[in-house]
């Protein structure tokens, strides 16, 4: 498969003109200050709370025992769930499902046993435990970082393997299907030179992408697997040397305003953007202090994108004060604004909520919470140039949504919708239009309350409208 490599290397500086104020933060919590806490991942609820990944160490010492905490809109800590039966877990990816019970993947160990294997845990909506699964291999440790609901039911989950089979001493990439009651299927590892972690997975018409995190150049990667039977199909890999890095992280997204995939990568962090097959469109360089961290990217309502991360001590001031980060770009790599958040040492996970504001977690040593309000500075209306897609209504809707859009000329279209993850979620119009207004009813099958994105796709362009479903 040929590779078209259009590097746009976007310098961003402390000049750059920003097209958005810089949202306030609303409140920020904190949770176990007496203890060790850290959290990894936060999802907005269907009622308008948090559910998040984490792991604290409890008071009286040993180790961890939860993965999953619920929080109410204002914060306030709910309940707290584990794996049955599993010491020192961790959680990573939490999620809620369509039916209001919540998956999470993560690491724990068992009584006994000389490794830490892969956790996978679903609960009910109270936090009960439905059903739970350590996928301990021999002689290696496990740990799960991000798990997929499927469309037939099942779930795919994709983490980190050390050592890998071979026996070299680097790890290696992960991944396993499971049927809907989390029995595995099949298992895929990446023989790859050097250590490498899988750092995100999502489905993409027929297939499983996977985003690979690499220690060095050459490991930093797309892979395209079959959800049949974990065979890899394709591979991108055709990245600049700076992608690589000496430590584990970084997120990817799947674009909401084309076919292609972002993702952050982990030291030093750059911004990526691919096409469907994983050639290099653009990246950017996060600004940083010095020795910066990548952790989270996602999707926002108006096609861009927020980015969270970590800032370590550097050379300008205040010196030797470590900090989370937030960064919002467009969906060109431009950005809009910019956030030392000094509430917390990093941030984790950032998502935008469907009020329109941010929810962020992160914290190392105390569980920490943040939620941002909306931006300032931009209308509604004016958050994308568009002629050809109007906003849908009623917006927020209960039932069924209208979606207008006028084509200049007759073109083959698509029309779909995705969630913040970027996740596909219905395609509701794939034919040739003719030029002029169309009108499109669409009725939401099996799904959960929260801010959906429509896309408009022509061969020329497309456009984006977000909307918001309440069951």
């Amino acid at each position: 498969m040929k590779k078209i490599l259009i590097p746009m290397m976007f310098l961003l500086c402390s000049q750059q003109a920003l097209a958005m104020d810089t949202p306030a933060i609303i409140w920020t919590k904190y949770f176990y200050e007496s203890s060790y806490a850290k959290f990894y991942d936060v999802h907005e609820t269907s009622d308008g709370g948090f559910i998040v990944a984490g792991a604290h160490l409890p008071l009286s010492g040993g180790a961890s025992q939860t993965s999953i905490y619920r929080f109410s809109t204002d914060g306030d800590l709910l309940w707290t769930s584990g794996g049955d039966g599993y010491t020192g877990q961790s959680g990573y990816w939490v999620e809620e499902l369509s039916d209001g019970s919540f998956i999470a993947a993560g690491g724990c160990g068992i009584p006994d046993a000389p490794t830490q294997g892969m956790l996978l845990l679903k609960t009910d909506s109270e936090g009960n435990q439905i059903w739970s699964k350590c996928f301990d291999l021999p002689d290696s440790d496990e740990t799960g970082y991000c798990v997929l609901p499927l469309e037939d039911g099942g779930f795919a989950v994709c983490g980190e393997l050390y050592p890998m089979p071979s026996g070299s001493g680097y790890s290696s990439s992960i991944i396993i299907k499971t049927d809907s009651l989390g029995n595995s299927l099949w298992t895929t590892t990446l023989d790859l030179p050097r250590s490498n972690s899988g750092r995100r997975v999502v489905q993409i018409d027929n297939y499983l992408v996977v985003y690979v995190s690499g220690y060095s150049s050459g490991t930093t990667r797309l892979i395209w697997l079959s959800p049949e039977d974990g065979e890899i199909l394709h591979e991108a890999s055709d990245f600049p040397l700076s992608f690589g890095s000496i430590f584990f992280s970084g997120d990817m997204t799947v674009s909401s305003t084309d076919e292609g995939f972002t993702f952050v990568t982990s030291y030093f962090p750059q911004i990526a953007h691919t096409d469907e097959t994983g050639n290099l469109l653009w990246y950017l360089e996060i600004p940083y202090w010095s020795q910066p961290f990548g952790y989270s990217i996602n999707n926002t309502m108006d096609g861009g994108y927020i980015y969270g991360g970590e800032n370590t001590p550097g050379e300008e001031p205040p010196w030797g004060i470590q900090t989370g980060m937030v960064v919002k770009f467009d969906s060109e790599g431009i950005e809009q604004w910019r956030d030392y958040v000094y509430e917390t040492h990093d941030v984790q996970s950032i998502r935008q909520l469907s009020s329109g504001g941010y929810i962020a977690c992160g914290g190392c040593g105390i569980g920490t919470l943040i939620r941002y309000e909306p931006e300032t500075g931009i209308d509604e209306n004016q958050i994308e140039i568009v002629s050809s897609l109007s906003a849908p209504s009623p917006n927020p809707f209960s039932s069924s949504l209208n979606i207008q859009f006028n084509l200049d000329q007759t073109s083959v279209i698509e029309l779909s919708v995705y969630d913040l993850s970027g996740r596909l979620i219905e395609i509701l119009e794939q034919d040739s239009f003719q030029e002029g207004e169309h009108s499109f009813d669409w009725t939401p099958g099996n799904l959960s309350s929260g801010c959906y994105l429509i896309r408009l796709s022509t061969p020329q362009e497309s456009f984006v409208r977000n909307c918001v479903f309440l069951e």
